[in-house]
């Protein structure tokens, strides 16, 4: 007798389909503690919900495949991952949200001077003196003087930049600005003080260095700036011809900010509106050498060998978000 019982019982798990998985988790911010009415979003299945008090959520009925998600929540950077579900496991995750500053807009007209120029404050419009402004794809730093300008005259023309400031407990977000040829920019950068628990990340700075290299010497072709990307209003990443022309995989490699690798995030499930600046290539192509490094890839030899062997493999997008 029980020998028929086993085998019916085997023989019903054999014809019995596997059983839809779920993906549970929590959101905290840096200090550990739970975010509560943060929204996280399944990309794949155009789902989302809201974490409850404990800062918990989760997604039942799924099929194990691959899934991206999306985490976020007013006053954090969002949070993204990817993750796989197997056949016999559902997967538990935590999302980690760091505090942003609540920042007043930073301001970007056309000057009558040639070069970049401008002033750094704080949220109280309060002018701030002995501030580092340094404009990367340029190579040059200055010093806010007694009334918080700084002026960067003989800059060249034509190009993109990207703006940090520096300031003793304080942040600003990097303010991205195209002088157009012969004419010059007159911006104001606002700075605020630093969030209770803020994290400044071990790479950014090197982040922006890199970017800096990139502007330089990398073509303008293969970027677009917040002013281009306006143009672009309302529509996601692919659906942008100059994007799509280098860029043909549905899941590239994304960077997010310079230093967050996230592998096969939907390239169509990127918003042109909340961006800055977006940049694209394959592997070993830009200037920089910093998204071979970040990637963990090996560009030795003949560029377009590497390119032969990975195919399309080796297509990334990097993204500077708007907060």
């Amino acid at each position: 007798m029980t020998a028929r019982i086993t085998f019916a019982l085997a023989a019903l798990a054999a014809t019995t389909p596997a059983a839809a998985q779920s993906i549970r988790g929590v959101v905290k911010d840096m200090n550990n503690a739970p975010l509560p009415n943060a929204e996280v979003r399944l990309n794949e299945l155009n789902r989302s919900l809201f974490t409850n008090a404990r800062g918990e959520f989760r997604f039942d009925g799924l099929k194990p495949r691959r899934y991206s998600l999306l985490a976020r929540i007013p006053g954090y950077s969002a949070g993204r991952m990817t993750l796989e579900i197997k056949d016999t496991a559902s997967v538990d995750v935590e999302i980690s949200l760091n505090q942003i500053p609540q920042a007043l807009e930073n301001i970007v007209v056309e000057g009558k001077r040639r070069g970049l120029y401008g002033k750094v404050g704080d949220n109280a419009f309060r002018l701030i003196s002995g501030a580092k402004v340094t404009v990367h794809g340029a190579g040059t730093s200055a010093i806010t003087d007694s009334v918080g300008q700084f002026g960067f005259p003989k800059i060249q023309t034509g190009k993109s930049y990207a703006v940090s400031v520096e300031f003793p407990g304080h942040i600003a977000r990097p303010l991205f600005v195209d002088i157009p040829p012969g004419g010059s920019k007159e911006v104001v950068i606002v700075i605020n003080p630093t969030p209770s628990g803020y994290r400044v990340p071990n790479r950014a700075a090197w982040a922006m260095r890199d970017l800096g290299t990139r502007l330089a010497f990398n073509s303008r072709w293969t970027r677009m700036t917040a002013e281009e990307l306006r143009k672009s209003k309302g529509k996601s990443l692919c659906d942008i011809p100059r994007i799509r022309s280098t860029i043909r995989r549905e899941d590239p490699i994304l960077i997010v900010n310079g230093y967050e690798v996230i592998r096969d995030w939907p390239l169509c499930e990127i918003e042109a509106d909340d961006l800055e600046l977006v940049e694209w290539g394959t592997n070993c192509k830009d200037a920089s050498g910093g998204v071979g490094l970040l990637l963990g890839t090996h560009c030795e030899g003949p560029r377009d060998t590497f390119d032969r062997w990975r195919g399309g493999y080796g297509q990334w997008v990097m993204i500077w978000t708007r907060r």
